[in-house]
């Protein structure tokens, strides 16, 4: 009863166990390049982000059978795109380190909130382990508070899209010269940027090489310089605050589409831009109503200087689009519901957006 069985006799029954496996489960005979494509369409497509945990984690393949675990753990894909929360907890910290770990050295799509529940402590923690792989970030999403700023930026050669909100500007008044502008010159490969409340000049990034920009709470005087050093924009998306002052002229030759709006904490007049653009390549347009004082000249006038290929006119919470209509018979007015201002609502950057009249 003690004894073990011959080696010849273990040899035969895990052969024998091999063959009824294959029999029962032929999926465990697939080559583990196929099995890696299936476990690629378990999560969403990169740059997108998988839950860290259950359903639709890849943390769910670990669990299968020892075959999906070795495979998915030795597949650096499935562990690259990492999101987390506010609600974040301390333990969430080791699954962030190891998922970097898993992604070898891949690029990385990173969405992080790093004024966490887990206190300052934790969070300068997690902004230590990220800066640690800086050279592998290429799609980065963080939520910060202004001291954090400032560490953040150094050698980013992959980095494609970079998106910032700051925390604390809604909370306090501190003068924003505390802290500095963001500097990120050393990032070749950005194409993308949308900063919320984080301080910013013409000498802080490389406008020149963006096609994308978003700029929350912001008085056009102060982006205009910026806007006019960033010619090659092919999408730009504005959300303003009151100002008086004089600005530039901007002329982007490259713009297609363009997402004019008013801050939702915004209650007097806003001054409109539209006469300090010249927009050749323009089709797509989103203008705020409160931008439009006289919607019919300010387009008009335009189209007229700009010469643009304007096919689209959205204005949100107006009437105004059955007015408009007849006066641009070539260009679909769309009147469209109000919606409440959101950082992270992308979707302007797509084509099916522009098509949507609701």
């Amino acid at each position: 009863m003690g004894s073990s069985l011959p080696p010849s006799t273990r040899l035969v029954i895990n052969l024998n166990s091999g063959r009824i496996g294959e029999k029962f489960y032929p999926v465990l005979t697939l080559p583990d390049e196929l099995i890696i494509q299936i476990f690629m369409s378990y999560i969403p497509p990169y740059p997108e982000h998988p839950p860290i945990a259950g359903p639709g984690s890849p943390t769910c393949l670990l669990g299968i059978c020892r075959l999906w675990r070795s495979i998915a753990l030795h597949s650096p894909s499935l562990w690259r795109a990492i999101h987390l929360s506010r609600l974040a907890r301390r333990e969430s910290i080791q699954t962030v380190e190891t998922w970097l770990h898993r992604s070898r050295d891949l690029p990385l799509s990173l969405h992080f909130d790093l004024k966490t529940s887990m206190g300052p402590t934790c969070d300068d923690q997690l902004l230590k382990i990220l800066l640690q792989h800086r050279s592998r970030w290429e799609y980065v999403d963080l939520r910060v508070i202004r001291p954090q700023i400032a560490p953040l930026f150094g050698s980013a050669p992959f980095l494609i899209h970079l998106s910032l909100l700051c925390w604390d500007k809604w909370y306090d008044d501190d003068d924003d010269t505390k802290f500095g502008s963001i500097t990120a010159q050393d990032t070749p490969s950005l194409r993308s940027l949308s900063l919320w409340d984080v301080g910013h000049d013409v000498e802080s990034l490389p406008w020149a090489q963006l096609t994308c920009l978003t700029l929350f709470d912001i008085v056009f005087s102060q982006c205009a310089p910026i806007l006019a050093a960033s010619p090659n924009l092919c999408r730009c998306k504005l959300v303003l605050t009151m100002d008086h002052r004089q600005a530039v002229h901007v002329n982007l030759p490259e713009l297609e589409a363009m997402v004019l709006q008013v801050d939702d904490g915004v209650r007097g007049p806003v001054e409109s831009c539209l006469a300090h653009f010249t927009l050749p390549a323009l089709r797509n347009l989103e203008i705020h109503p409160g931008l439009l004082s006289q919607p019919i000249e300010q387009l008009q006038s335009l189209i007229s200087r700009s010469e643009c290929p304007l096919r689209r006119v959205r204005i949100p919470g107006s009437s105004e689009a059955s007015l408009l209509q007849p006066a641009f018979p070539n260009i679909e007015i769309d009147f469209i519901q109000t919606v409440r201002l959101r950082y992270d609502d992308e979707r302007w950057k797509t084509e099916e957006y522009w098509r949507k009249t609701a």
